[in-house]
């Protein structure tokens, strides 16, 4: 009996030994420093309270201009403009003094309208001058209900005839005196406008006479040529291009003594395709 007791605390030692060495040895715990610990939930109890609340992002709205739309207005006074270079008279027609003229690119204001035509005539400043515009290759931009009609002013007079007094010699020779007439234009080979002029009587009239071609009432063309013994063709060195109205004047500078000054010009519509003026 007292050999199994000292077996068995034998026993005991030896298992205590053993757990001894398997166990892991116990971590320290360093010591609590309670002053530290308290400032430190001070401070952070003082922080929290302190914190700004939660405030809601803040958008901008960012503005959408919107431009401005400007409209076009018509313009309060009527602008004329040309597609073709045009002259400007003191009337409706060739027969009126020529003032100035209306070229491509330029403006000019609309005082005035004359509708008795077919196209109309405008009436426009054109620098110092007030003068009648042919509205054939005009463009008006404007009201135009509102202009005035104005009535053409007097066909201007033919210029006096010259007066020739003959030399008190016994042997000189008497002026003679006749009339140039117009008879007829047409189209040469090159197209140029050919014009054919005689007097009446044959061989009345003696010198030279001035000429003037007119395309849609713009001056286009201005020489002279010899007045004929009969009748003569003179080429006046403007040539048809399309399809024109065109108008011959001679002795436009009235320096020819005529009995009639009434068959003096003619106007015929000429086509380049065609070789006809009619």
């Amino acid at each position: 009996m007292g050999n199994h007791r000292g077996i068995l605390f034998l026993f005991i030692v030896l298992l205590g030994v053993v757990l001894a060495c398997t166990l892991p040895a116990a971590v320290p715990t360093p010591p609590v420093d309670i002053g530290v610990t308290q400032t430190s939930l001070a401070l952070t109890q003082t922080a929290m309270q302190n914190r700004p609340a939660d405030t809601p992002p803040i958008f901008t709205a960012t503005a959408t201009l919107t431009p401005t739309i400007t409209p076009t207005l018509s313009p309060s006074v009527p602008i004329v403009t040309v597609s073709i270079d045009t002259n400007c008279r003191s009337g409706p027609g060739t027969v009126y003094e020529y003032l100035a003229a209306l070229f491509v690119g330029e403006q000019a204001e609309v005082v005035g309208k004359y509708t008795a035509t077919s196209p109309v005539y405008w009436i426009i400043k054109k620098g110092s001058f007030t003068c009648w515009l042919w509205g054939q290759y005009a463009t008006v931009e404007g009201e135009t209900s509102n202009l005035p009609e104005i009535m053409p002013p007097p066909t201007p007079s033919p210029m006096p005839t010259q007066t020739f007094t003959p030399t008190s010699s016994p042997t000189a020779t008497p002026i003679k005196k006749g009339d140039l007439v117009l008879m007829e234009f047409f189209q040469l080979a090159n197209h140029n406008i050919a014009i054919r002029v005689g007097t009446n009587p044959v061989g009345s009239l003696s010198g030279e006479y001035a000429y003037t071609v007119f395309s849609y009432g713009s001056k286009v063309k201005e020489w002279t040529c010899t007045i004929p013994l009969g009748s003569e063709l003179c080429d006046t060195g403007y040539p048809v291009s399309g399809t024109e109205i065109i108008e011959v004047v001679i002795d436009t500078n009235n320096l020819i003594a005529e009995t009639n000054e009434k068959n003096n010009f003619m106007v015929l519509t000429c086509a380049f395709s065609t070789w006809t003026c009619k």
